[in-house]
């Protein structure tokens, strides 16, 4: 399969350490779109696109930069959504092109005539949700369920879809019954959309979960014209991916001729760098802080999660040991103990790696700071800005 081999490739030739990121051609703190990071993402998925015959979606949840959107159009079969806002704005990327597909536990009825103009595709949540609303969805838009089919692989019930009394989906043996009655509640429902996993790089899971989800599928009559079996999925360092494309054949040969997967972190997340400059150096207790002029604020799941970053220049046996700490007033705006072979000066460059999923789409102006910039650096080396923030935007929210 040729999919191993964009697979190991797909994140060679990185712009990290590039001079474009280290001096002043990038004011900071900014986001910088790799490109040829995030290309190299959407060939390694278009190889498994083509060769599996699956259709490919961008998750937008995980990053709706219009820049990165623009790149994929055409790269891309869609979008997937989990609002209007970004099922407009997936709309307005494609063009006429693509299809656009949403899901949301909290969609109200006033929201549904922006779903009819948009999107291709609607996934409700729940019977309930299906219930009251599908009266107003339009002839065009294929109106699906999303199942619950209550396995869970992710350790944090915080990011587990399938967790105890999930809101997220229709649990499976639910939907069993409604089928055995055939009493027509499911008249019109010509797909099933269903998702299990979160960072995930073991596909075995997704080919057990398909595994499990077949018996409903094949029970529909009429049978099913598609099937979204969503993301949570990552690509670098996968495991077990002839998984991915037995779950995709068995999908399309026994339950719909249309399948759908939708890649979000996998696709964005080392497609985008955040670059950093150290404002301010001290000692505390004996250990040197280096203040940053960004902030977990600009990372959010950093202090979600709990999780270290990962930094390029850091040497893990270096002999300069710094706190690297935020801009805000927040005592833990830390983004932890790093390790450098060189000491670091006010003005030194930090590059944080793997910014691109849940970074921009949760950072806020906590305290007035103000957002980074966004750039693009190019395959050639050339950087341009995208987006400067300043005050009017803080203004805008606020005033």
């Amino acid at each position: 399969m040729q999919s191993y081999c964009a697979l190991k490739d797909h994140r060679h030739n990185t712009a990290v350490g590039n001079p474009a990121l280290l001096n002043g051609q990038i004011a900071t703190p900014a986001y910088v779109i790799l490109e040829e990071r995030l290309i190299g993402a959407l060939d390694a998925f278009d190889v498994i696109r083509r060769e599996t015959g699956c259709s490919l979606l961008f998750a937008m949840k995980s990053s709706s930069l219009a820049a990165a959107l623009e790149m994929m159009r055409g790269r891309v079969d869609g979008f997937s959504a989990s609002s209007p806002f970004e099922a407009r704005l997936g709309r307005a990327i494609l063009g006429g092109a693509g299809t656009v597909h949403l899901t949301s536990p909290g969609l109200r009825a006033d929201e549904i005539d922006a779903v009819n103009e948009v999107c291709g595709y609607l996934s409700f949540n729940s019977l309930s949700q299906w219930e009251r609303l599908r009266g107003r969805t339009s002839a065009a838009l294929a109106c699906g369920l999303r199942v619950n089919p209550g396995i869970s692989y992710v350790k944090d019930a915080r990011y587990d879809p399938c967790r105890a009394r999930s809101k997220l989906g229709e649990p499976l043996a639910a939907v069993i019954r409604l089928l055995e009655a055939r009493d027509g509640r499911l008249d019109r429902i010509s797909g099933i959309h269903f998702h299990t996993n979160c960072d995930s790089a073991d596909y075995a899971q997704l080919l057990a979960t398909v595994r499990a989800v077949e018996p409903l599928l094949q029970r529909f009559r009429p049978p099913l014209e598609w099937v979204n079996a969503d993301g949570g999925y990552l690509l670098e360092n996968a495991r077990n991916l002839d998984a991915l494309y037995e779950a995709v054949d068995l999908l399309r040969t026994r339950c719909a001729p249309r399948v759908f997967i939708e890649p979000g972190s996998a696709l964005i997340r080392n497609g985008v760098c955040l670059v950093a400059s150290v404002a301010d150096l001290f000692i505390r207790e004996g250990r040197r802080t280096a203040v940053l002029d960004t902030t977990v604020n600009h990372m959010p799941e950093i202090f979600e999660y709990g999780f270290r970053p990962v930094i390029s220049e850091e040497d893990r046996t270096g002999r300069y040991a710094y706190t690297l700490a935020g801009a805000t007033c927040l005592a833990g705006d830390l983004f932890g103990a790093f390790r450098f072979a060189a000491p670091l000066e006010v003005g030194s460059r930090i590059i944080f790696e793997g910014m691109g999923s849940y970074t921009l789409a949760k950072a806020h102006m906590f305290n007035g700071i103000n957002m980074p910039s966004i750039y693009a650096l190019g395959p050639e080396g050339r950087v341009r800005l995208v987006r400067r923030f300043g005050y009017e935007d803080f203004l805008a929210r606020w005033s």
